[in-house]
């Protein structure tokens, strides 16, 4: 794993304890994860977790 890919692994993790633990806004979120806008976000979420933040959140959600 790159050092770069590593970085995006670590962002898409931060956002996982956020969609789950916050009622903040995709936005938001992929603001506070150091993303460049929602749309890059929830690109590199779905490839790495292979679902959409959306989805996640409604599956997870305490």
């Amino acid at each position: 794993m790159t050092p770069k890919e590593y970085l995006r692994h670590l962002r898409v993790q931060e956002a996982c304890h956020l969609i789950v633990r916050t009622t903040q806004t995709f936005a938001e979120i992929s603001h506070r994860c150091g993303f460049a806008d929602q749309a890059h976000f929830s690109r590199e979420f779905s490839r790495i977790l292979k679902e959409p933040p959306k989805s996640y959140r409604a599956r997870y959600r305490l």
